[in-house]
């Protein structure tokens, strides 16, 4: 996948997403290329080995044993988790709190961080 095509997929705002998920490299250089690459297939394969547990499809089944309060931020614009999962969580989280943001997509930290911050500062009180 392209960075392009994964900006499309994370980011409400595809050409933001780019680049950030670029850092402004120019791919008309091979040896950019080359480097950026390089240096993105570690981090990806670092983070598989971080959070290979996460996509556990039973999640749903053990939500109820959270009793802190929780804050479920969502982007209005997620295109690779769908917000209907931000309602089911609230649902089965006792003391769920679910925040939609809009300008944002999966990314949403990056996308609108001013409105993420607020939100979990408004959270914590």
């Amino acid at each position: 996948m392209l960075p392009f095509e994964l900006a499309d997929a994370l980011f409400e705002d595809p050409q933001k997403g780019t680049a950030i998920l670029t850092g402004g490299v120019n791919f008309s250089d091979m040896d950019a290329l080359k480097t950026f690459y390089i240096a993105n297939s570690r981090r990806l394969a670092m983070a598989g080995k971080i959070l290979f547990p996460v996509p556990n499809r039973r999640v749903s089944k053990r939500l109820y044993r959270l009793t802190a309060e929780t804050l479920v931020l969502w982007g209005e614009g997620d295109k690779m988790i769908p917000a209907v999962y931000a309602d089911r969580w609230a649902t089965l989280i006792p003391q769920a709190k679910v925040v939609r943001i809009a300008g944002a997509g999966h990314m949403l930290p990056y996308e609108q961080p001013e409105a993420f911050v607020a939100s979990l500062l408004a959270f914590l009180g």
